[in-house]
Protein backbone atom coordinates (compact mmCIF):
# COMPACT_ATOMS: atom_id res chain seq x y z
CA UNK A 1 0.00 0.00 0.00
CA UNK A 2 1.21 3.43 -0.93
CA UNK A 3 1.69 5.92 1.78
CA UNK A 4 0.24 9.47 1.28
CA UNK A 5 2.11 12.53 0.58
CA UNK A 6 1.11 13.70 3.91
CA UNK A 7 2.15 11.31 5.96
CA UNK A 8 5.50 11.03 4.52
CA UNK A 9 5.90 14.80 4.96
CA UNK A 10 4.50 14.30 8.64
CA UNK A 11 7.45 11.86 9.66
CA UNK A 12 9.98 14.21 7.67
CA UNK A 13 9.48 17.30 10.15
CA UNK A 14 8.81 15.15 13.57
CA UNK A 15 12.34 13.67 12.39
CA UNK A 16 14.32 17.40 11.57
CA UNK A 17 12.64 18.23 14.80
CA UNK A 18 13.78 15.41 17.00
CA UNK A 19 17.25 15.65 15.28
CA UNK A 20 17.05 20.28 16.04
CA UNK A 21 18.84 19.50 19.04
CA UNK A 22 22.02 17.96 17.30
CA UNK A 23 21.78 19.95 14.49
CA UNK A 24 22.39 23.19 16.55
CA UNK A 25 25.75 21.65 18.15
CA UNK A 26 27.56 22.24 15.50
CA UNK A 27 26.76 26.44 15.56
CA UNK A 28 27.11 25.97 19.21
CA UNK A 29 31.03 24.38 18.90
CA UNK A 30 32.91 26.06 15.83
CA UNK A 31 35.46 23.63 15.73
CA UNK A 32 32.35 20.81 14.40
CA UNK A 33 33.25 20.36 10.63
CA UNK A 34 30.06 20.60 8.55
CA UNK A 35 31.22 18.04 6.15
CA UNK A 36 33.26 14.56 6.24
CA UNK A 37 35.31 14.88 3.53
CA UNK A 38 38.92 14.55 5.21
CA UNK A 39 37.64 11.30 6.70
CA UNK A 40 36.07 9.89 3.18
CA UNK A 41 38.98 10.73 1.19
CA UNK A 42 41.20 8.85 3.84
CA UNK A 43 38.65 5.64 3.17
CA UNK A 44 38.44 6.00 0.11
CA UNK A 45 41.48 3.65 -1.35
CA UNK A 46 39.85 0.75 0.49
CA UNK A 47 35.85 0.54 -0.28
CA UNK A 48 37.26 0.84 -4.07
CA UNK A 49 37.51 -3.03 -3.94
CA UNK A 50 33.75 -3.28 -2.74
CA UNK A 51 31.65 -6.24 -4.48
CA UNK A 52 29.25 -4.35 -6.78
Amino acid sequence: MKKSPLKLLRNVINNALNLKDRVYQIFEHCDLPLHNNHDEQQIHSTTLVRKK
